[in-house]
């Protein structure tokens, strides 16, 4: 009988981002993200993190997950998951990488059901096309060069070193989810290193040199992983842009059989599971679906994931963090406030409170504070600097109806001007009155109200 385990490797030693297993996204370190993820999938016997480090493995054991203690000194993730290996019972393993943190539970039992379609290939990779050309340069990405049958022909980081010119046929990007049967990974760890392995520091050049086979599993798309620091903007983007992302973001979050257990150590935060949502006693704040808070302004975890998505997915918007509010750019309002009000993972349609603060002599700022009442987040402080001589902003009424009334005041008290607004006047003040009595240099003067009576 066939039994399929899955082995997740992770160590805090990464040579380009160092620690990035216990990376904090959404709530949760990375590799809980993808346990998680493996586990939704109901495909293994057994999943497993295999790990050298004491830190990684009270994480996931703190999570309720299972932990193999591995040796410091293996040379590639394979060495460590055979090790962990002979642990299990299963014929077939299944290594999930530990930075696939948008691993799809499909993609994964996709993978873990080759075998049994072809018991004779004894050694998969899944891979996936190769959607932009940026990705040929990207050495995050390995690729593949495959034969017409599904075979790996050679791999490498850099497209330049591939040799030849080949097809786009040809090439493809390979995804960290490998398939082996027992036989073949307890036979790989007594093959000697080979030079086109250590000098690529990819396993799979040492299974094409000593010329065994290794078939590619075909996914549908390749989603971002996290191997250096930039990638997690691509990362946060796809989980607030993506639908399937956001749907499996919220069954790990939610979900009574994997569902958030206190990150071991965090001050102020152990979670209580309440009605389907966490509870930080100590704030007073609850966390929706997407991890994101509702009551308070959110937490700087929250806000530092939503500005990495804002972000990669508005090329040429820069947000700025301080404290608990985002700094946007006045020509960038219109983007980012429609950004979070149709992006599934945020969905932002209940425009709160919209005013202004004057700082004498220069800047007055325009203030908004975002809810999604459809998820129970937020809300979201955004402000927005500008200059007190000529203070114009874009109006919002085409993305939120409720900023009507709300830019009609912050014109009337502050005489910030809002182009676009369909019907821009006074609304507290009568027409004719001299001023913006909000501002710290308004002076009182003897006006006159009209006499309506009259």
């Amino acid at each position: 009988m066939i039994r399929v385990a899955a082995v997740i490797p992770a160590r805090m030693g990464s040579s380009r981002f160092p620690g990035k297993s216990l990376l904090n996204v959404r709530g949760l370190p990375m590799v809980e993200h993808v346990r998680r993820r493996t586990v939704l999938s109901g495909v293994f016997n057994d999943v497993v993190v295999a790990t050298c480090d004491r830190a990684i493995a009270e994480a996931v054991e703190g999570y309720g997950g299972r932990v193999l203690m591995t040796a410091a000194s293996h040379p590639g993730a394979l060495d460590r998951v055979a090790e962990a290996m002979q642990a299990l019972d299963c014929t077939h393993v299944v290594n999930v990488q530990g930075d696939e943190i948008l691993v799809l539970p499909g993609d994964l039992r996709r993978v873990a059901e080759a075998g049994s379609r072809e018991p004779a290939v004894e050694a998969w990779n899944a891979a996936a096309k190769i959607e932009r050309p940026d990705e040929l340069r990207d050495p995050s990405i390995v690729k593949l060069l495959i034969s017409r049958t599904g075979r790996v022909l050679f791999c490498a980081r850099r497209y330049e070193l591939v040799p030849g010119d080949p097809s786009a046929e040809a090439a493809c990007k390979s995804v960290g989810i490998m398939a082996f049967t027992r036989a073949f990974l307890e036979r790989f760890v007594r093959l000697p290193r080979t030079p086109l392995e250590r000098a690529g520091g990819m396993d799979q050049l040492r299974i094409l040199e000593h010329d065994l086979t290794l078939r590619t599993v075909w996914l549908e798309r390749g989603y971002p992983t996290i191997n250096e620091p930039r990638e997690v903007a691509l990362v946060e983007t796809s989980l607030a842009t993506d639908r399937e992302q956001h749907a499996v973001l919220e069954q790990i979050l939610l979900d009574p059989a994997i569902g958030p257990r206190p990150w071991p150590g965090a001050p102020s935060a152990v979670l209580q599971r309440t009605g389907g949502r966490d509870v930080r006693p100590t704030r007073g704040v609850v966390e929706g679906a997407t991890g994101l808070p509702v009551g308070l302004h959110l937490m700087r975890p929250a806000l530092e994931g939503l500005k990495s998505a804002v972000e990669g997915g508005l090329p040429g918007v820069t947000l700025q963090l301080e404290g608990s509010v985002l700094m946007v750019e006045a020509k960038d309002v219109p983007r980012v406030c429609r950004f979070l009000k149709d992006t599934p993972a945020y969905e932002m349609d209940y425009l709160a409170n919209l005013t202004a603060i004057d700082y004498p002599p220069d800047t007055l700022e325009v203030v908004y504070h975002l809810c999604s009442m459809r998820q129970k987040h937020g809300p979201v402080a955004l402000r927005v600097k500008l200059p007190r001589a000529n203070p114009v902003i874009a109006s919002v009424t085409p993305i939120w109806r409720g900023a009507e009334f709300q830019e009609r005041e912050v014109y009337d008290l502050f005489g910030v001007i809002f182009e676009g607004h369909p019907d821009l006047r006074r609304i507290l003040m009568w027409e004719g009155f001299k001023g913006h009595p909000m501002r710290k240099d308004y002076v009182p003067e003897d006006q006159d109200a009209p006499d309506e009576r009259a």
